[in-house]
C-alpha cells in the first residue's frame, strides 16, 4: 500500500478543485496532511486526508515540526488493520464515516452508526499484518436502547477485537427516531438554543457526522444541490452552521411601558475583593485648592520682594552726586 505525505506551510487555495482531484486519483493510497504554521487552511488539510483515506496532522509552531513528523512517521510504518470493511447482521446501519480508514497502533478510530432494533452484531474484517483477518461481534440483546435512551450497545465478543481498536461506537443516535433520516429529531429530541433538553453529545456529534459526509458527497459531485435540503434540515435540528445555515444575534432589548415613570437610585462602586475605600490611592490630576493657595502666596512674596529691590536700585541713582 502506497502512502504519500503532503505538507505545506502556507495557504492552498481552489480548495474544491484539489479534494476533487484526490478523490478521482486516490485508488488504493492513502494520502496524509500536514499543515505546518498558522497559515494552512486547516478545514482543507482535514478534508484532504479524510478523502484520501489517511489522516490530517496540523502543527502550530514550526519548532515542533520535526518531532511531530517523526512520530507521524514511526505511526505509518505500524498499521494495525488495512482495508477495513465492516457488515452487519440482522439489519442494515447508516454509519459515518462511509469510508474506513486504516487502523494504526496507538490511534484510535471513532465511527458512528444508526442502528435498527433488528441489528443483532456486525463482521469487521480487514488485512492485519499482511494476512485476512475476520471477526464477528455480537451484541447484547438485553443491553440494545430502546427509544431514544443514550445507551450504547455492549459487545457480546468484544475481547477478539485487537487491541488497537481502542475505540469503535457504534450505537442508535439519541433524538433520532428509528428509519428517520439523520437530524430528525423525536419527541424526546429539542431545537438546538431551546429551553427544553439539549441534544445529547452523541446525537450532536452524529449529525455533524452526518452532514460532513453529505457536504463531501455535495463537493464532489456535479450537482451544487445535492442533498441540500436534508443538510438544511440537519444544521437546523442539531443548531449546526452549514452553507444553507447561519447562526443569528438577537439582541434582547427590554422596554418599558409609556405611562411608567422612571426610577432613581444610587448605585454603590464596586472594589475589589479585600480592599477598602480609604485605602485605595486615587489618580491625581491636578494641584489641590491649597496647594494653588500656598503657591500664589509664595510668588505674590517673590514679586514683591523684586519690587521692593527694584526700587531701592532706582532711589540710589537719583541720590549719586552729579560732578
Amino acid at each position: 500500500m502506497r502512502q504519500i505525505v503532503f505538507l505545506t506551510d502556507g495557504s492552498v487555495g481552489y480548495e474544491d478543485q484539489i479534494i476533487r482531484a484526490i478523490a478521482k486519483s486516490i485508488g488504493d493510497q492513502r494520502l496524509f496532511a500536514v499543515g505546518i504554521g498558522s497559515a494552512p487552511n486547516r478545514w482543507f488539510i482535514e478534508q484532504a486526508a479524510l478523502v484520501g483515506g489517511g489522516a490530517a496532522l496540523s502543527i502550530r509552531d514550526a519548532a515542533d515540526a520535526q518531532d511531530a513528523l517523526t512520530r507521524l512517521l514511526d505511526t505509518l510504518s505500524r498499521p494495525a488493520l488495512t482495508d477495513i470493511e465492516i457488515e452487519w447482521t440482522g439489519a442494515d446501519a447508516e454509519m459515518h464515516p462511509n469510508r474506513i480508514p486504516d487502523l494504526y497502533a496507538d490511534n484510535p478510530m471513532l465511527l458512528l452508526a444508526k442502528l435498527d432494533p433488528s441489528t443483532t452484531g456486525l463482521r469487521i474484517s480487514g488485512s492485519l499484518q499482511g494476512e485476512s483477518w475476520e471477526k464477528e461481534v455480537r451484541f447484547d440483546a438485553t443491553a440494545m436502547p430502546s427509544g431514544d435512551d443514550d445507551v450504547s450497545p455492549s459487545l457480546a465478543d468484544s475481547s477478539t477485537i485487537p487491541s488497537t481498536t481502542s475505540s469503535m461506537a457504534s450505537s442508535k443516535t439519541p433524538g433520532t427516531a428509528p428509519g428517520a433520516t439523520p437530524g430528525t429529531a423525536s419527541t424526546s429530541g429539542a431545537q438546538a438554543g431551546s429551553d427544553t433538553t439539549m441534544m445529547s453529545a452523541t446525537g450532536l456529534l452524529w449529525n455533524r457526522f452526518a452532514m460532513r459526509t453529505l457536504l463531501n458527497e455535495q463537493r464532489l459531485s456535479s450537482d451544487p444541490e445535492l442533498h441540500k435540503e436534508a443538510i438544511t434540515e440537519i444544521a437546523l435540528s442539531a443548531g449546526l452552521v452549514s452553507p444553507y445555515t447561519s447562526y443569528i444575534a438577537v439582541e434582547q432589548q427590554p422596554v418599558r411601558p409609556a405611562d411608567a415613570s422612571l426610577g432613581q437610585s444610587e448605585v454603590v462602586n464596586r472594589m475589589p475583593a479585600g480592599n477598602q475605600m480609604q485605602s485605595v490611592m486615587l489618580p491625581q490630576g491636578s494641584a489641590g485648592s491649597d496647594t494653588l493657595k500656598w503657591l500664589a502666596l509664595i510668588s505674590a512674596i517673590i514679586g514683591f520682594a523684586l519690587l521692593y529691590m527694584s526700587s531701592l536700585s532706582v532711589y540710589a541713582r537719583n541720590e549719586r552726586p552729579t560732578a
